[in-house]
């Protein structure tokens, strides 16, 4: 009797750790050596991610309302795509991106290889991403060859955005080496949107450059990327340049990094003698729920500094 019941007792205590824990499949070996950072991070809520998600959702919402604006009109656009005015065919291209109506499509490809104002075949390569056109890429293609800078780079970032990784990298690295501030801060988040090592490469090179607003733009896309290690110094650095634009952008990028040390230099700009410098820090800081000093979360619309839009993020 006594030898059943040992054996009892030992099938019982083979069941039990068998049976897998309540904890579901996340449970974990809690005799590691080291805790599985990725089953940590699953239970963290990312910032990014949800200011991301928040961006996105706010997108949508207003795609959604210009949607419905345009659509009772769409004829009439498509009716002023033919008009002798450049500026109302201007306009017609700019309503019809909007549209979300994809019957609209063969009539922006044609203006974009054919309209002879570059204004407009520029606004109807911006239109064709809008409406996400993955069929109209061997127009941008052809619209790459465009005699105007304007156009060839409107087509290339479109083709970016659309998925394209061979084609536009080309034209993107040559406007690059002749454009200015603009174009080339533009050329930094085609280059994000492409993602390969060749574009990371080139993001790479742009930290450097002599203009900090190229530099700051590359840096922060090096850190949507998650190239962290590339991207931390040159954010660092620019959060001591004079510009407050500047500060705030380098801000931008090392809450897309999110470590320890980006905290750290995030929580020291709340100490910033620019208000829509020390706004932002307290905005990044909060969304990773970091506790932030009693005297930084008073009045923070009584604080708000609309000049913050146009920072360099």
């Amino acid at each position: 009797m006594k030898k059943i019941l040992i054996k009892l007792i030992i099938i019982s205590m083979c069941l039990i750790m068998s049976i897998p824990s309540f904890a579901g499949d996340y449970e974990k070996d809690l005799s590691a050596d080291e805790p599985d950072s990725t089953y940590l991070d699953s239970l963290k809520r990312n910032p990014v991610v949800d200011y991301e998600k928040r961006y996105q959702e706010t997108l949508e919402m207003l795609q959604e309302d210009a949607r419905r604006s345009v659509e009772p009109y769409i004829d009439d656009y498509i009716y002023a795509l033919s008009d002798t005015s450049k500026d109302r065919r201007y306009i017609a291209a700019f309503e019809l991106g909007r549209s979300q109506d994809k019957r609209v499509i063969p009539y922006l490809e044609k203006l974009l290889l054919e309209d002879p104002a570059s204004i407009v075949r520029t606004q109807c390569a911006k239109a064709l991403s809008s409406l996400k056109s993955i069929a109209s890429q061997p127009v941008l293609i052809e619209a790459m060859k465009d005699s105007e800078e304007e156009v060839r780079l409107q087509s290339a970032l479109t083709l970016a955005s659309l998925g394209d990784t061979t084609y536009c990298i080309p034209v993107l690295e040559e406007l690059w080496k002749f454009g200015d501030r603009r174009t080339r801060r533009f050329v930094n988040r085609g280059f994000k949107n492409i993602g390969t090592e060749r574009a990371v490469q080139n993001l790479r090179e742009a930290i450097n450059d002599d203009d900090p607003y190229v530099a700051g733009i590359a840096a922060i896309q090096l850190a949507k990327l998650r190239y962290f290690e590339d991207a931390f110094p040159s954010l660092k650095k620019l959060l001591k340049h004079k510009d407050p634009l500047i500060r705030c952008g380098a801000l931008k990028g090392l809450f897309y990094i999110g470590d320890k040390a980006s905290l750290q230099l995030i929580r020291e700009m709340l100490n910033d003698e620019e208000i829509r410098v020390r706004n932002r820090a307290r905005k990044f800081l909060t969304d990773y729920n970091e506790e932030v000093p009693e005297e930084d979360k008073q009045g923070s619309m009584r604080n708000y500094d609309p000049r913050c839009r146009g920072c360099l993020c």
